[in-house]
């Protein structure tokens, strides 16, 4: 059995999981163990019980906060501070399974709570929906809160705790209820909510320290002297209500759990527990503290669905400013593309009147014009109004039909569009008008459909073409002219060439038979007779045999640039490194007693005739070997570079070089930059490179310097479809 190895990819993505689900832990176990210790810090506990649970609060704002996917981490989290909380403040029962089964109620309470209302939630949780409001009350306050405040009193009397009664019952459900009503909308909202610099203006913060400490005051007041009863005649017992609804009227959801939060608070501490284990104060009943609770929850209650309320009216009157506003903006929109339109099909009756175009439509149902317009007088000699669809037919003559309906005829062109088989179609119609003349008229026409997808109609134009008919009549005629014109001239050049054939025979033949005589006499005079010729003779004779060699040499090149002209280029793929080392070791066997460094690596390949091509390699070869003569170390380069897209050979040398102000007669026949005494030659080798290069639709060119070298480049087209080349040296 063959097991799958995780990629190094999935192994750190594995890794990564892991510490994000450890750092949610710590987040979550960390939140909820402050908000655990508030319980134990800032207020009494009662047979062991606070009297208010913020850590619930705390866990339910995770579970909402945090998608479902991290929800395990969050428990997690709650759980361990669950744990530490028991560890430090001691457990009030005996028994061992206290520290495992007591945080795993108060871990799993907030979670059932979480799912109730993230499942009955729409959106997110920011308590601007009285819905959201009554969703927290119902859901995590009331069901949850009292189905494992039940289930916490059964856990307590198992392990031998003091919670039994049904008043240990309540007060443990008004604890966690508290909890969630405070804590998990304060966290929610503060970390929920639209990020407003509101907030950070000096105005707003006064404001809303005032709120506090309006709220600390009534707070205290309130419960300056705890009624036994809830709602007594302390007069003092309502002020903190007004605060409530101020701040839940100007700051909507923030400003109500904020303020909440520090009522709570305000509260809850007056009856701290006694230091040392010291009982209670005998003032402080337990039913003042319950009705403490109810309050809270009251208040907490009132002001979460005042603001809720507040808020909902606001993003209702945004959302209603929002449409109107959007509406005036379609309305706008649309009057100005009402405008646009009227505007455009103003311009587009100028054109069609400009172009003396005629619109018309046709409906297949009625068979008749629906829209016909009035230059149809002009072409025809018919008004509108007389022009029906069999009224054009009879005064069509010939029928051009042209693209997708090429081939047929009119009539099965619009049988076909009635069918839907033909959605567009153009026609060159032949017309007589009402006073015996002819038109040519251009007929181009498109489907209408209907609501079931059906042709209805066509809407088309009508154009007067009879000009455009006779420019092509009169191009047709110049085509046949010109035709027969290159049949001439064709005739013409096909004998010049057998005339230049002829030529090229007689000086290949006729002329080189005396220069072959002049060198063959000349030579025995020298080998033979030489004694017997007096004083400058023998240098005369030696100059007229050298000469005439000279002669066979110009006639044998010019045969050759002849040859090359008429030769047909046949292109194909070649390789230019295997070229250039051919011609290299040929021209080498020749100078064997030089020294010579020819620098070169890989050519690219190259696409042309490589007989053709074979010839100009040679030349610039030859060239470069023959000038660098005086030199003691010739140096030759051959390489390539990429120039703007194009591949660029060049052969470089070290050698005489020729000045730039001449380079135009480079490449010209029988042109020589340097006398036939310092370096021979017939000047026809860079005009061969010249023509073959042009015949190949290539270029070819140099750059110079007396004394200095030179460099010749040259370029063929690229291939069809080649793929580009990286550019290197060599």
């Amino acid at each position: 059995m063959r097991v799958a190895l995780a990629t190094p990819g999935e192994r750190r993505m594995d890794v990564q999981r892991y510490l994000s689900f450890l750092r949610l832990v710590v987040v979550s176990a960390v939140a909820c163990w402050i908000a655990g210790w508030t319980s134990h810090a800032l207020q009494p506990h009662f047979r062991g019980s606070a009297s208010w649970q913020p850590l619930a609060g705390a866990a339910l704002a995770l579970y909402l906060y945090y998608p479902r996917t991290s929800w395990r981490a969050i428990f997690t989290g709650s759980f361990l501070a669950c744990v530490i909380d028991l560890v430090v403040y001691g457990s009030k029962y005996p028994h061992p399974v206290s520290y495992i089964l007591l945080p795993l109620l108060h871990s799993l309470g907030p979670l059932v709570g979480g799912r109730v209302f993230s499942s009955q939630a729409r959106g997110s949780v920011r308590f601007e929906r009285l819905h959201d409001v009554n969703l927290l009350i119902l859901g995590p306050c009331f069901l949850v809160a009292a189905l494992f405040a039940g289930f916490e009193v059964a856990a307590s009397r198992w392990l031998g705790g003091g919670l039994v009664s049904l008043e240990d019952w309540i007060r443990v459900w008004v604890r966690d209820a508290l909890g969630y009503l405070i804590v998990a909308p304060l966290i929610l909202v503060w970390l929920s909510g639209v990020r407003s610099r509101a907030w950070t203006k000096p105005a707003v913060i006064a404001e809303a320290a005032l709120g506090l400490g309006l709220t600390i005051l009534t707070g205290r007041l309130a419960f300056l002297y705890a009624p036994s009863e809830p709602l007594g005649p302390y007069p003092f017992l309502y002020m903190p209500f007004p605060v409530l609804v101020l701040a839940a009227l100007r700051r909507g959801p923030k400003g109500a759990t904020l303020t909440c939060f520090v009522l709570a608070i305000t509260v809850l501490i007056q009856p701290l527990r006694a230091r040392d284990g010291l009982p209670l104060s005998p003032n402080i009943r337990m039913a003042e503290i319950r009705w403490m609770q109810l309050y809270l929850i009251l208040g907490a209650g009132m002001s979460l669905m005042l603001a809720s309320v507040t808020r909902e009216r606001e993003l209702t009157a945004e959302a209603l400013e929002s449409s109107e506003r959007r509406a005036r903006e379609i309305a706008a929109n649309l009057r100005a593309a009402e405008q646009k339109a009227r505007t455009t099909e103003d311009l587009y009756r100028r054109a069609i009147t400009a172009a003396n175009a005629v619109p018309y439509l046709r409906d297949y149902r009625t068979e008749q014009f629906t829209f016909m317009g009035e230059g149809i007088r002009e072409l025809t000699g018919f008004s509108a109004h007389e022009m029906t669809p069999d009224l054009w037919e009879s005064l069509v003559r010939e029928h051009v039909m042209r693209g997708a309906a090429e081939g047929l005829s009119y009539s099965d062109a619009v049988r076909r569009a009635r069918l839907g088989e033909l959605h567009f179609w153009l026609s060159d119609a032949l017309v007589a008008t009402r006073d015996g003349r002819e038109r040519w008229i251009s007929d181009a026409s498109v489907e209408i459909l209907g609501e079931d997808g059906k042709p209805t109609g066509s809407i088309g134009v009508l154009l007067d073409i009879s000009d455009r008919k006779r420019a092509e009549e009169a191009m047709r005629a110049a085509k046949e002219g010109l035709e027969g014109r290159m049949v001439e001239r064709t005739a013409e050049l096909e004998a010049a060439v057998r005339e230049l054939e002829a030529f090229t025979y007689s000086i290949s033949h006729d002329l080189r038979a005396p220069l072959r005589a002049i060198e063959g006499f000349s030579r025995i005079l020298e080998e033979d007779h030489v004694q017997q010729l007096q004083g400058d003779g023998s240098s005369h004779l030696s100059r007229v045999r050298a000469a005439a060699i000279r002669m066979d040499h110009l006639i044998n090149d010019l045969l050759i640039f002849s040859r090359l002209n008429r030769q047909p280029v046949s292109r194909q793929s070649f390789s230019m490194q295997i070229l250039a080392k051919d011609a290299l070791e040929d021209l080498r066997l020749e100078q064997l007693n030089r020294r010579i460094e020819i620098r070169h690596r890989d050519l690219p390949p190259a696409y042309g005739d490589p007989e053709l091509m074979r010839h100009v390699v040679r030349n610039l070869l030859s060239n470069a070997l023959k000038y660098t003569r005086n030199r003691e170390l010739a140096e030759i380069e051959i390489g390539w570079e990429l120039a703007k897209g194009e591949t660029v050979y060049f052969i470089r040398d070290n050698g005489a070089g020729f000045n730039m102000a001449y380079a135009d007669k480079l490449f010209g026949v029988f042109q020589k930059l340097h006398r036939f005494e310092e370096f021979e030659g017939s000047g026809v080798g860079l005009a061969v490179a010249h023509r073959i290069l042009r015949r190949h639709g290539g270029r070819i060119w140099a750059d110079s310097a007396v004394d200095q070298g030179a460099t010749f480049f040259f370029t063929l087209p690229s291939a069809p479809q080649a793929s580009e080349l990286n550019s290197g040296a060599v």
